[in-house]
């Protein structure tokens, strides 16, 4: 009778064990299924929060930023004529004139863009130098990242990066700091 119970409890423990070892598989698939699951997740969430512009949104967006820059930098340079050659320091010395021009129909009001090198003299000297920058750069049809500059002899550029770094051109067409 001895080796009857033993033999069960021996059975008990075999069973136990496969139930255990099983147990322990599909808790494993399950984790692997459940990392796989979260990858394809964050990856699905990763293109969705990239997804480009169509070709009639990019050439929106450009045309209507060009024009908005192009009237802020006039109100900037009317600004600077009738200052002793400065150029404003924030949007609000110019809020006259530009009023009701950069927003009219396109929506892109003063508020896209940011001053760079405040303080800086309209002459010769500083006509290549940038006065405006787009705040936040766009994404082209293929990826690439576009912003949109004013300088201050008046004229826009669209410059285009890679990976949204821009350092290097702003760094060019900067004023140095004085202690430099």
């Amino acid at each position: 009778m001895k080796n009857v119970l033993a033999g069960f409890a021996v059975a008990a423990l075999i069973v136990c064990a496969v139930l255990l070892f099983l147990q322990h598989q599909t808790q494993e698939k399950l984790r692997n299924d459940n990392e796989g699951l979260s990858n394809r997740l964050v990856v699905a969430a990763h293109q969705e929060a990239v997804q480009l512009p169509t070709q009639s949104q990019y050439e929106w967006h450009q045309t209507n930023t060009v024009n908005a820059a192009k009237l802020v930098l006039l109100g900037m340079i009317m600004f600077s004529g009738d200052n002793h050659d400065q150029f404003p320091t924030n949007f609000s010395q110019i809020s006259s004139l530009t009023e009701g021009m950069t927003n009219q129909t396109s929506g892109i009001g003063t508020d896209a863009f940011e001053f760079m090198n405040v303080g800086l003299k309209a002459n010769n000297q500083n006509a290549g130098k940038m006065i405006l920058r787009e705040r936040k750069s766009f994404r082209t049809t293929d990826g690439k990242w576009v912003r949109i500059y004013g300088f201050g002899d008046g004229h826009v550029e669209a410059q285009i990066s890679g990976d949204g770094n821009f350092d290097a051109f702003e760094k060019q067409h900067m004023i140095p700091p004085a202690n430099q």
